[in-house]
């Protein structure tokens, strides 16, 4: 597998293999935080298709932010490690002492398998930033003992343009004639959602209106209103920073899709909808033909940019990504177009 072939998904199966492999762990689950003591996929070196609770020790993966950078990503994830104390406290000292040694395989199997026999994780991720374990002690439902690590773990995933999930932008590439505006970001962003082959829905607008206000909805204008078809993007205004030569205009960005009520494919939900975030980002910064849409040519998004996941939010128990996008525009001020009379 390269680099660029890596998603959220092979990171939570790779994850998934940790459990597996390990001698000692006995459940594997990837989610929410809240969903730790009963969301598990592997238990007992099985696929828990019933979504029992867990046997212990258990490894858990709480996703965190991700930074998109031009030729790599930042991957965050809060990793637990987790087993039962007994009532009279008696096996706390061994619980702790043993979920720390499991964090430290994970840990270590990350920056130090090298070969196929080992599993070969450090060809694919690199973990160079020092860890911080957190112990706890007597938490959730089952008083459980264990240590927190935050793992920050780069890949070589570069956005691609030319394998963004967009229709053939020729014939509708952007043009801006008079200039750019607030309303020809609308028009731009309501654009990447009808090209885009997996969004179904768009909206723009208050974060208030979130899955309320949906401008078009398969790819067709949206006259009555209607609650959107998933995935959606959704756009919400935010500051904008005027300047000599240029604009500032940001804008927080949404990429939501519904999660099943059993959780079934939430890992699948999450990697999908950051996929098409990277689409978006990508498409801002790479698109540089008719055919590709051409956004680079009016648009500079150079930042990195850090995205946000969610899960089992809002009305409809959506799951996905927010991302925070400062995008500058060549708009120099020009006195003599102002709305004045003289």
């Amino acid at each position: 597998m390269t680099g660029q072939t890596i998603n959220f998904k092979t990171l939570a199966d790779d994850f998934s293999n940790l459990a597996l492999y390990h001698k000692q762990l006995n459940s594997f689950g990837l989610g929410d935080v809240t969903q730790l003591s009963y969301w598990t996929t592997l238990r007992d070196k099985e696929e828990n298709t019933h979504f029992q609770a867990p046997y212990y020790p258990l490894l858990y993966v709480v996703p965190s932010q991700v930074t998109n950078n031009l030729r790599y990503k930042t991957w965050e994830f809060n990793t637990v490690v987790a087993d039962i104390g007994e009532v009279d406290l008696t096996n706390q000292v061994d619980t702790v002492s043993d979920t720390l040694q499991i964090l430290q395989d994970v840990i270590s199997q990350f920056r130090l398998s090298v070969t196929p026999y080992l599993g070969n994780y450090n060809d694919k991720y690199y973990l160079d930033d020092s860890v911080v374990c957190t112990p706890f002690l007597e938490k959730r439902d089952d008083l459980l003992n264990g240590w927190n690590g935050l793992l920050k773990i780069k890949t070589m995933t570069f956005l691609d343009r030319c394998a963004a999930a967009y229709n053939t932008f020729t014939g509708s590439p952007i043009q801006h004639l008079e200039g750019i505006n607030f309303k020809t970001f609308h028009d731009d962003f309501e654009l990447l959602a009808n090209y885009h082959k997996q969004l179904n829905s768009f909206g723009f607008g208050s974060m208030d209106d979130f899955t309320y206000w949906t401008e078009s909805r398969d790819k067709e204008v949206n006259t009555h209103f209607q609650a959107p078809y998933y995935p959606l993007l959704y756009v919400v205004p935010g500051e904008v920073e005027q300047n000599f030569g240029f604009m500032n205009y940001s804008f927080t960005i949404i990429v939501s899709d519904i999660i099943e009520r059993d959780l079934s494919n939430q890992t699948d939900v999450l990697s999908d909808t950051n996929q098409i975030l990277d689409d978006i980002i990508g498409q801002f910064r790479l698109s540089v033909t008719d055919s590709l849409g051409n956004f680079n040519n009016e648009y500079y998004l150079d930042d990195a940019i850090t995205c946000t996941p969610f899960l089992e939010k809002y009305d409809d128990l959506l799951g996905g990504w927010t991302a925070e996008l400062n995008i500058e525009v060549k708009i120099p001020l020009n006195r003599c177009d102002a709305a004045f009379d003289s």
